[in-house]
């Protein structure tokens, strides 16, 4: 899922994809839906929540973090 910061938006078009056993995901998106165009740097933070018990921010990574 994306969520645009600005006006609180959000989509998905796209499963994630991995592989059985690894740790590593890909997570497909537009360009055009992140606001970007061909030869745009990207810049990006992913968190993770642990939505099982606590809905808790469990881990998080990204520029400056």
């Amino acid at each position: 899922m994306a969520l645009n910061l600005a006006t609180n938006a959000s989509f998905t078009w796209f499963f994630s994809i991995s592989d059985v056993g690894s740790s590593n995901f890909i997570l497909p998106a537009l360009l055009a839906d992140i606001g970007l165009k061909a030869g745009t740097k990207l810049t990006y933070r992913a968190f993770a929540f642990d939505n099982y018990f606590t809905d808790a921010l469990t881990d998080a990574c990204g520029p400056r973090w």
